[in-house]
């Protein structure tokens, strides 16, 4: 049942930032506030949306499609969202041509299929763009929200007992920002719809449709090739449409985005923001400064406060359900700074090179089939049976998964397309839009096919082949300086690990 809703509107209206590119689709409209668009995408879908969220439809005969957000061609960056859709719709014959003919996009999008009778909702490759619906045996209709603190404050939805049971464990309570385990939310009848599926709008029930075969292996050479061209056309397909700053520290993934910009890199600022506990000679500020006096590109230092202002903190805490307070100093300070006139750059996605939670726990066989008990090790949520019951859920929808590790897609799925995802969206207050050019499935596919030794730190080899294609002398400066001495303890580490496990066999 919808709670009534006629007085919140008078209580917001002067915060037009609030649900910033946000949205609610359902059956009938959500007055969230007067300047929101309310679109009829047919008569049982009724789409609410920020006025800031780019939005598009096209029809054809019996076939209608909607994208939600900004959806960025890798082959041809000068095709607007009108213009993607139109090429699609001539291959939505169903929903397994639709999803497989997305691949190649970028961007931060939804997109809406209506196909005959059928009707189906996915989004982008690392699900930045969110989604949560509703399950219709509790709600008894599909709902679907940007982020849950709409759900609970629009669709009356109450909090699940075994969630509030985890919320109040240590491992969740401790953490700078609340980590979901896989599709889970705090709200029952509520479900995050992870990357790599698609929801069916008449049953309600979520599938996954990737990957739908082997990805096969690609020479470091011909990958980094590929890499190049596709991503440095997503960020110029980007540039077409906002004027752009990019994130840069002294990290690879960064490195990798300022080395695609080269030919535009004076037509764009290069942000560090110095967190509140950072050092003046953090290498993170130090290592950019030396690029920028090297190359001349515009250097903007963001410096964020110890704590939000008492204004901005309410803001910030009812756009996103359970914001993090670290994040809300930096994304106030960038706004203040840079008055969101500027869609932003990231490298969010590049670590899916990296296998980090094979290096991180080398204690976990490897070689025996996944448990969710091993998940719960690795992401701190031993024995808490919310997370190994949510992360068996996921373990039971993966498993055919081809030549995919698991433990990749584990990784692509749940860090970036749940953590790194609801980040994002708290930043949405402080930029006019966030892309990041590894947010496409075929710029994943290229780097997952890649053997494993060429991506991983220390050396990055995939990274620095694409790096010096595009703009090698920025690699003149160091890269991860603080990752190199972390390899080399953590392998001191693991040896010793494997050392006492073989003692103790002894």
């Amino acid at each position: 049942m919808i709670k009534d809703t006629s007085h919140l509107a008078d209580e917001i209206r002067d915060h037009e930032l609030l649900y910033c590119r946000q949205f609610i689709l359902g059956p009938s409209f959500i007055k969230v506030m007067p300047e929101w668009q309310y679109i009829d995408i047919d008569s049982r879908l009724k789409l609410s949306i920020h006025p800031e969220l780019a939005f598009a439809q096209i029809t054809q005969a019996d076939k209608k499609l909607v994208v939600i957000g900004d959806i960025l061609d890798s082959l041809a960056p000068a095709k607007t969202n009108r213009d993607i859709l139109t090429e699609l719709v001539d291959k939505a014959d169903d929903i397994e041509a639709l999803t497989k003919s997305t691949g190649r996009y970028g961007g931060r999008w939804i997109l809406i299929a209506v196909l005959g009778e059928n009707k189906y909702l996915f989004n982008d490759a690392l699900g930045l763009r969110q989604v949560f619906y509703t399950e219709t045996d509790i709600t008894g209709a599909l709902w679907m929200v940007s982020q849950p603190g709409l759900a609970e404050k629009w669709l009356n939805l109450d909090l699940d007992k075994d969630a509030v049971e985890f919320m109040d464990s240590l491992n969740f309570r401790k953490r700078d920002q609340p980590y979901w385990p896989a599709a889970a939310t705090a709200f029952r009848g509520l479900t995050h719809l992870l990357p790599n599926h698609y929801l069916d709008l008449n049953s309600g029930l979520k599938f996954r449709y990737w990957p739908y075969a082997p990805i096969g292996a690609m020479p470091i050479e011909g990958a980094a090739e590929f890499l190049q061209e596709r991503m440095s056309n997503i960020i110029h397909a980007a540039a077409n449409r906002y004027p752009l700053a990019i994130g840069i520290t002294a990290g690879i993934d960064s490195r990798v985005i300022m080395s695609l910009v080269k030919g535009i890199s004076h037509e764009i600022d290069f942000v560090t923001v110095r967190q509140r506990k950072m050092p003046d000679d953090d290498p993170d500020i130090t290592i950019p400064n030396q690029l920028a006096n090297i190359h001349g590109f515009h250097r903007v230092i963001v410096n964020a406060k110890p704590s939000m202002s008492a204004d901005f903190a309410k803001l910030f805490k009812d756009n996103v359900y359970m914001a993090s307070d670290i994040y809300g100093s930096d994304a106030e300070a960038i706004m203040n700074k840079l008055h969101r006139k500027k869609a932003v750059i990231t490298g969010v996605g590049g670590e899916m090179a990296k296998c980090i939670f094979r290096h991180t726990f080398p204690e976990i066989n490897y070689n025996d089939p996944l448990k969710a008990s091993d998940l719960g090790v690795i992401q701190g949520f031993t024995d808490i049976p919310f997370a190994i019951t949510h992360f068996q859920y996921w373990l039971d929808d993966a498993n055919n998964r081809y030549d995919i590790n698991l433990l990749d897609l584990f990784y692509w799925e749940h860090s970036h397309g749940n953590w790194a995802a609801m980040t994002q969206m708290q930043f949405d207050l402080a930029w006019r839009e966030i892309f990041t050019p590894y947010n496409c499935r075929d710029v994943l596919q290229a780097i997952l096919s890649v053997v494993e030794k060429n991506r991983v730190a220390p050396h990055f080899l995939l990274y620095r082949n694409i790096i010096s294609r595009s703009w090698p002398e920025i690699l003149d400066q160091p890269v991860n300086p603080r990752e190199a001495t972390r390899f080399g303890v953590k392998k001191v580490q693991s040896y010793v690990k494997r050392k006492l496990k073989s003692f103790r066999r002894m």
